[in-house]
């Protein structure tokens, strides 16, 4: 055999070493309250282990209801019921992904403006968004264009 073929083999063997030390070498911490000391390890209970999950709540909520600013309803096809104030910023996010798969520097421009109304009037979500737009170039244009233009390849 080469040396070629010898580097070869033995780069593919530590590659997989590190990776096979890397799976087993997870932590993890055992958490058991005063009780379980008292009580003993009784591996025979009776006892349902499901209600330690369920951390006080009885009901569950939906997606919209944990996280109402998401982009869940403007990246899936059905339209979910939505709160009528978070109008404006569900059509700008609609119109700045639109814009940047097309690389639609003007409608970028308008979905940012729309973004800006909205989080003057106070919606948290989009002052969220506008805090990104601001990180990524203080929408300007020079800047739009750049980040437009680098992403429209995606689509």
């Amino acid at each position: 055999m080469s040396v070629l073929s010898h580097k070869i083999i033995a780069f593919s063997l530590l590659t997989f070493l590190l990776y096979i030390h890397r799976v087993h070498a997870q932590h993890f911490i055992l958490n058991f309250s005063d009780e379980d000391f008292h009580n003993g390890f009784d591996s025979n209970s009776t006892e349902d282990g499901s209600n330690t999950d369920n951390f006080g709540q009885t009901e569950s909520k939906s997606d919209q209801d944990l996280d109402p600013g998401s982009w869940r309803p403007i990246l899936e096809l059905d339209d979910l019921v939505v709160n009528p104030a978070l109008t404006l910023y569900y059509s700008s996010l609609k119109k700045m992904v639109l814009a940047a798969s097309k690389g639609n520097i003007s409608l970028m421009e308008e979905a940012v403006t729309q973004l800006n109304a909205s989080a003057s009037a106070g919606d948290p979500h989009a002052q969220s968004v506008m805090g990104f737009v601001y990180g990524m170039g203080n929408d300007t244009g020079e800047a739009w264009r750049q980040i437009v233009s680098a992403t429209s390849f995606f689509g």
